[in-house]
């Protein structure tokens, strides 16, 4: 029985499949979403021990993304995978929630190596903290209206 749950953040369903299967493979539940907006929200309803997400995506990119929920809401350790070059997005200021920027294609042993090191399978995914929903809030308000 697996307990301890990812969110994947893709918009391609190929995608989500192969992080899907990765995660099971290590032992990990997961949620699948394809946007920034399911994940805040899906952030807000659960805590998760990790977070893989595309850098690629429609609306807002990943790091967008981490960059303005990370003062909002406690992010989980987060691993963000790219079509693109990782170099010049690991030279940015990223939120501490960052622990690395993977190239696409995946190498699944890297995935599987970062999520042994990095996501806390102790960690209660029962509910958001009180902090969580608090921050959730503040994320709807900094983003106004949809």
């Amino acid at each position: 029985m697996m307990g301890a749950t990812v969110l994947v953040v893709d918009d391609e369903p190929s995608m989500q499949r192969l992080f899907r299967a990765i995660m099971h493979e290590c032992g990990y539940a997961v949620t699948c979403v394809g946007t920034t907006r399911e994940a805040e929200a899906a952030l807000a309803a659960q805590r998760y021990v990790g977070m893989l997400l595309d850098y690629q995506l429609p609306g807002e990119d990943g790091v967008a993304f981490v960059t303005r929920a990370a003062p909002l809401m406690p992010l989980p350790p987060t691993l963000i995978v790219t079509g693109h070059d990782p170099w010049p997005l690991q030279q940015r200021a990223l939120p501490s929630c960052v622990q690395a920027i993977l190239a696409k294609p995946v190498d699944m042993q890297a995935i599987f190596a970062l999520a042994e090191k990095h996501f806390d399978r102790s960690r209660s995914t029962h509910g958001p903290t009180d902090a969580q929903r608090s921050g959730s809030e503040n994320m709807r308000a900094a983003a106004g209206p949809r």
